[in-house]
């Protein structure tokens, strides 16, 4: 094999690892780069690289960049600088951290934003770190300070929902539930303002109505709806069995009796 035929069986590829600070993203570098563990949290300013060369099946010789971002960059006019060429992108949420989970939505927006301007698009991994720790994200969860819902924050297009015995915030637009710990007029506000800038303009009247048809569709068990579905649903079943055991045809029967069940019981 000549030189030159050699030399194309090199590829260097550029990997950035995005998420929140203290997510864990410098460790996995330095694990993955260098083989080394540093046990004191050091914050990564802007950004940090690291090298290293891998021999996949077929000989090929492949160098691996990889582009370690500081969490604090985010809002940052050298993120999309950053990102713009990337063949691997590493969305990192720290699993003790529940809202640099949640965080992640906006680092992913900023990747969607600038891969729309590069002719490849690259691959994305979701990645959730310190699974060795022993507190989980259930317990991080339940250990967040309760903090109760405020009629005022229908104002920021948010109801609340109880979900394991954790009250949290709802949005009534998309119906997304964010963490317990967001139950703050600032982080609603943010939500609001950055996810739905077209309903600005909108009143309270027209979340007090989204809210109101979300909680009668919403499918948790304290809700008087949902315990008239089962009832309706259990009505139809029971209607069906006994068709069934009489072997006569049931569908008909079925459909007719589910959609008037709800007045019946």
């Amino acid at each position: 094999m000549s030189d030159s035929e050699e030399e194309s069986q090199d590829r260097q590829l550029k990997i950035v690892v995005l998420g929140d600070g203290t997510s864990g993203k410098t460790s996995l570098a330095t694990c993955f780069a260098q083989e080394t563990f540093g046990k004191q949290y050091k914050q990564t300013i802007g950004l940090d690289f690291f090298l290293r060369r891998i021999t996949l099946p077929g000989n090929l010789n492949v160098t691996l960049q990889i582009c370690d971002i500081g969490g604090q960059t985010i809002g940052g006019k050298m993120l999309d600088k950053y990102i713009h060429g990337a063949q691997g992108i590493l969305l990192v949420y720290d699993i003790t951290n529940y809202q640099s989970f949640e965080n992640l939505e906006d680092w992913y927006t900023v990747v969607k934003k600038v891969s729309e301007e590069s002719e490849t698009q690259p691959l994305i991994a979701l990645v959730g770190n310190k699974t060795n720790h022993p507190m989980t994200m259930d317990c991080v969860e339940k250990n967040v300070r309760k903090r109760k819902y405020s009629k005022d924050f229908l104002q920021y297009g948010f109801t609340s929902i109880i979900t394991a015995e954790i009250e949290k915030p709802q949005c009534v637009i998309y119906c997304k539930v964010l963490s317990a710990e967001s139950m703050k007029p600032n982080k609603l506000k943010r939500h609001f303002d950055s996810k739905h800038p077209s309903f600005a303009s909108k009143d309270t009247n027209c979340f007090r109505s989204k809210a109101d048809g979300l909680k009668k569709a919403r499918l948790d068990t304290g809700g008087k709806y949902h315990k008239q579905n089962l009832a309706a649903i259990e009505a139809s079943y029971l209607v069906a069995l006994g068709i069934a055991r009489a072997m006569k045809p049931h569908t008909i029967a079925e459909n007719l009796l589910l959609l008037t069940a709800k007045d019946i019981v």
